[in-house]
């Protein structure tokens, strides 16, 4: 008998506004999807038509802020939706597999959110801010993780998407940025990476190989300048190698980024950031 590789699956979410909660009438006005991301409709076009008395600067207050603590993640899910009560409610998890791409993204809400609006049109009002919105996110995310050394020994200074300026003191055109550089002591560390959970194989393999050209180029100019760069690359999400394909992208973007950094790290490792934690001087750091 053949054996078939379990899908790997998320949770989402239906988010519904209901302006008065006693008549029970409710609309989907967004979807919450995994633990930490929250798309919703921000012109209103639908809510507007439930309820005259509806606050939209109310209603957007509740969504943003429900959208901020999903990222920082310091609650649940379950208790961040109940807080939102009784203005906005949800339905029970329902299971997506991942990777959750912009076009499965685009497709839930297309069937719940807007049904009478073209899908290409929900992509561009969703996404067209896509590569700089999922970047920032993942400059927060990579923080989040490495900055949590922090509250044992404070680094120097911490640069966000830091530029050749920020880490060398020089401009460099032709040299891209790293999700963050921090510096302790006269060591300076400069950290990237990939999310594998949120991007397709095809799309993970493009970025691993951009991050890798990226931190080649500090190795060469950190060497000209007589300042050796320390180069640490993070996978996040690698547990999600399960799957055959995204198995295999995992181990090539591992094996691509040890060829080329000081220290690569799965997140998922119950040791990840320990090693983080040796490797940049702060002993002792539990997981």
């Amino acid at each position: 008998m053949e054996l078939k590789n379990p899908e790997i699956v998320t949770d989402y979410r239906l988010l519904f506004v209901q302006p008065d909660p006693e008549s029970g009438e409710r609309l989907c006005i967004g979807i919450v999807i995994g633990d930490d991301e929250l798309l919703y409709d921000e012109e209103f076009s639908r809510s507007r038509c439930l309820s005259r008395d509806l606050d939209v600067d109310i209603l957007r207050f509740y969504l943003e802020d429900l959208r901020a603590k999903l990222f920082r993640g310091k609650a649940s899910v379950d208790s961040l939706l109940t807080s939102c009560a009784p203005l906005l409610t949800s339905s029970l998890p329902r299971k997506i597999t991942l990777p959750v791409t912009a076009e499965k993204k685009a497709s839930l809400f297309q069937h719940f959110v807007m049904r009478d609006t073209k899908k290409a049109a929900i992509v561009e009002s969703l996404f067209h801010h896509e590569s700089v919105d999922s970047r920032a996110l993942f400059v927060e995310r990579v923080k989040s993780f490495a900055t949590n050394l922090g509250s044992t020994m404070p680094f120097d200074a911490v640069f966000e998407n830091a530029k050749p300026v920020d880490i060398l003191g020089v401009k460099e055109k032709n040299i891209g940025r790293v999700a963050l550089a921090v510096r302790r002591n006269t060591r300076m560390f400069l950290i990237d990476g990939i999310d594998l959970n949120s991007m397709t194989p095809k799309k993970a393999l493009s970025e691993a190989d951009k991050v890798r050209h990226t931190f080649w180029q500090y190795r060469r100019i950190g060497i000209d300048k007589g300042f050796p760069l320390n180069r640490i690359a993070l996978v996040f999400n690698g547990n999600s190698h399960s799957d055959p394909v995204l198995r295999d992208t995992h181990d090539y973007t591992v094996e691509k980024f040890k060829g080329e950094t000081e220290l690569t790290i799965d997140t998922s490792e119950p040791s990840a950031k320990q090693e983080l934690s040796n490797f940049v001087g702060v002993p002792g750091l539990a997981n």
